[in-house]
C-alpha cells in the first residue's frame, strides 16, 4: 500500500493531528501533516512531483522519533507514529508491513498496512567490486538499500538528476580507483 493511501485512510477515519510514517531512515508527514511539522519543528518541505501538483510532504530521520514524539506529546497533539517492520508469508515471500507503533490513541496501536508486493530479492548486477557502493547501486537499482523496499517513483531518489549524479560519481570513482593501480 502506497504511504499516501495510508495516511489518507488514518486522516479519514479518525480524528488526528498527525499521521507520521517510516520510510526508511526517514519518518515521513505528508500534505497538511507536512505544512504542520515544517511549522512546528522548522522542517522543510518537498512535493512528490516537480512541477508541485504532487502531495507535500516533510520528515526527520527515524532514530530522532522520541525526540519528535515528546514535542507532540507536549504540543497536546493527537498522533499516530507507523514504524517499517517486515515479515515472511506462509509461502516464504518477505513482505513490508508499517504498523502504529506510538500513538495519542492507544485503539491504533497495532494497526499494520501491508505492502501489496513482496521485498525485492538482493540484486545479482550489484558486483563485489561496487559493495562500497552499495547504497548507491541499490537506488541505482530501485531500492532501498537498509530494507529492500522498491523505491516509489515520485521519490526524490528516483529524480532523473540524482541518478545520473550517483551514476556520473560511481563512474568517476572507478576510473580513479583503476588509475591507482
Amino acid at each position: 500500500m502506497r504511504m499516501i493511501n495510508i495516511w489518507e485512510k488514518l486522516k479519514n477515519g479518525n480524528d488526528l493531528d498527525l499521521v507520521l510514517i517510516q520510510m526508511g531512515w526517514y519518518i515521513r508527514a505528508w500534505n497538511e501533516d507536512a505544512d504542520k511539522m515544517s511549522e512546528l519543528f522548522n522542517l522543510n518541505i518537498a512535493n512528490t512531483k516537480k512541477d508541485g501538483t504532487g502531495n507535500n510532504y516533510t520528515g526527520f530521520y527515524t532514530r530522532n522519533i522520541d525526540k519528535y514524539e515528546d514535542q507532540i506529546k507536549k504540543l497536546k497533539l493527537s498522533y499516530v507514529i507507523l514504524t517499517l517492520d517486515e515479515f515472511i508469508s506462509d509461502d516464504g515471500e518477505t513482505f513490508f508491513r508499517r504498523v502504529v507503533t506510538k500513538s495519542s490513541i492507544s485503539d491504533l496501536i497495532g494497526r499494520s498496512f501491508i505492502n501489496d508486493r513482496p521485498k525485492k530479492k538482493s540484486n545479482k548486477k550489484i558486483k563485489d567490486v561496487d559493495s562500497e557502493f552499495y547504497f548507491l547501486n541499490a537506488i541505482l537499482h530501485g531500492v532501498f538499500a537498509h530494507t529492500g523496499e522498491k523505491i516509489e517513483k515520485s521519490s526524490p531518489w528516483m529524480h532523473p538528476q540524482i541518478l545520473e549524479d550517483i551514476e556520473d560519481f560511481m563512474t568517476f570513482e572507478k576510473e580513479k580507483t583503476l588509475n591507482k593501480t
